[in-house]
């Protein structure tokens, strides 16, 4: 009777490369998306319209991080992983995560510039027939 050969654990490493690559990709996303909200006017960064734009701008520059990445340094056709983030068939790849919490800060974001007094008032002072106390009694004395 044959005894099975050990199994093979060399391809263990991969998946954490491969999720540390993922990680970094999806954070220098979000860096691009704060840099372009950092390089607008500071009378345009008041406009909510135009972080949709800046998320689908963060989006493709993580694709392009990642293409440059995979051109560059791994020496493979970099095209591919550029096909793959064209194709949700493949599953969300780090620029289709960038687009989507970019997308979500900024549906966050004009939420809040609505109902700027609300938000704050609830934040501080939770719900109305709850008596604030510490930090929230002393900013309603100060307010």
């Amino acid at each position: 009777m044959e005894t099975a050969a050990p199994p093979d654990l060399s391809h263990r490493p991969v998946g954490a490369v491969a999720l540390f690559h993922s990680i970094h990709v999806f954070v220098s996303g979000l860096f691009v998306w704060l840099m372009l909200w950092r390089i607008l006017p500071a009378s345009w960064q008041q406009q909510v319209a135009l972080y949709p734009l800046l998320a689908v701008l963060a989006a493709m520059s993580a694709a392009s991080i990642e293409y440059v990445w995979y051109a560059l340094v791994t020496h493979i056709n970099a095209s591919r992983g550029l096909a793959a983030n064209e194709t949700l068939s493949f599953g969300l790849r780090p620029a289709h995560f960038v687009l989507l919490t970019s997308v979500g800060l900024s549906i966050m974001i004009g939420v809040r510039r609505i109902t700027p007094s609300l938000w704050l008032r609830q934040r501080i002072f939770g719900n109305a027939g709850v008596r604030a106390s510490g930090v929230g009694a002393i900013f309603r004395q100060i307010v």
